[in-house]
């Protein structure tokens, strides 16, 4: 009697060892491996913007170079830098797509313009040269923020679960929204170079000159022109 008793409890036991197992699996095992696919995701996406952020600060110009041609322009930079990161295992495993940007690349480029006196922040319209006054490096500093915009899906999809469906990264992708801001190393090129005062005088493409003291105004004869180039604030 006792070895029967024993005998139904182990096969009880056996038979409810598979339901808790999935129990398990569905609320420990698989949210747990989705978590660390989010954090990979985010990571992923945030080296991304840091790397197209990096890449674009190198840029002569914003759009358009002074021949008419787009290689190697910011905006050139932005789309073929990100097409060739969306499609690399690294976006792939962390199922990072893409949300909007330019031309739907999944980022936005901004020009940043700080006031070096005041820190007033100024920024461009997305995706468009510098439109704001006058390029001032003397007074301001200018950066380029990339702005960038992924959908990072679960690594396990549970969408299929109730309740679990509607949790972004367990049952739904969840989006991420990174930003990097990089020094511009040639701001005579944010506005494509139409536009430009430095304290090396370039003012619309031109060198600007400032004249001295006419002839004779100086202390001997025939004194021509001096002085430093002029340059303006914004």
């Amino acid at each position: 009697m006792n070895k029967l008793i024993y005998r139904n409890f182990q096969a009880s036991a056996i038979a409810e060892f598979g339901p808790a197992l999935i129990i398990i699996f569905l609320i420990m095992v698989f949210p747990l491996i989705n978590f660390i696919g989010i954090m990979t995701g985010y990571a992923t996406v945030e080296f991304m913007t840091n790397q197209v952020a990096s890449s674009v600060a190198k840029s002569l110009n914003f759009s358009q170079n002074i021949d008419g041609s787009v290689t190697n322009t910011a905006l050139n930079t932005l789309t073929s830098l990100t097409s060739t990161l969306n499609g690399s295992g690294f976006a792939k495993f962390a199922v990072a797509v893409p949300v909007g940007g330019y031309q739907k690349c999944g980022m936005d480029l901004y020009i940043k313009q700080i006031n070096s006196t005041s820190g007033a922040t100024t920024y461009s319209q997305a995706d468009q040269p510098w439109t704001n006054g006058i390029i001032d490096p003397g007074n301001n500093l200018y950066q380029y923020q990339v702005r960038s915009y992924y959908n990072v899906g679960p690594l396990i999809s549970m969408s299929g679960f109730p309740i679990l469906n509607k949790i972004p990264g367990i049952g739904m992708p969840i989006v991420f929204n990174c930003v990097a801001n990089v020094t511009a190393e040639h701001p005579e090129g944010l506005d494509n170079g139409s536009n430009y005062n430095s304290n090396n005088g370039m003012v619309n493409g031109m060198q600007s000159q400032s004249s001295g003291p006419g002839p004779g105004a100086g202390p001997g004869p025939g004194a021509g022109s001096g002085g430093s180039p002029a340059s303006s604030g914004t």
